[in-house]
């Protein structure tokens, strides 16, 4: 995992063709589904992740967007930097504002996923037809 980081980080443009082979070792390696990283994904918080993943997807635009208007509208923490607003504040606020950003945003997924997504997985699953394994 850590060569793949250093790769992504640290390799120049020109030697960009040797992310591939390190993508695939590292695919590989976890493949196994051994090692503490493999346990620690089998933890609750990351599953729980893993299933609401695509509701994550489709609602954390809507989140950021809804939290930086009321950021913008409500308080003094935004500017205007070069044509894009931002939030200007000390790192710790800024952080506080992350994590209740990503608390909220899993948060309205796990609700999504819940009342929309499922609903519609079974609805659709009613009326689709059965595709063999083999054709």
């Amino acid at each position: 995992m850590l060569l793949s980081f250093a790769a992504v980080a640290f390799l120049p443009p020109g030697l960009a063709f040797l992310l591939i082979p390190v993508f695939a070792w590292t695919i590989l390696v976890f493949a196994a589904d051994a090692g503490p990283v493999s346990r620690a994904l089998h933890a609750r918080l990351p599953q729980l992740l893993g299933r609401v993943s695509y509701s994550i997807y489709m609602v954390h635009y809507i989140v950021g967007l809804t939290a930086m208007t009321a950021l913008e509208m409500f308080t003094p923490l935004t500017r205007e930097v070069e044509g894009i607003t931002t939030v200007v504040a000390p790192w710790w606020l800024s952080d506080l504002l992350t994590l209740a950003y990503l608390a909220a945003v899993v948060g309205v997924s796990c609700v999504t996923f819940a009342l929309i997504e499922q609903p519609g997985r079974r609805w659709f699953n009613q009326r689709g037809e059965a595709v063999p394994a083999a054709w």
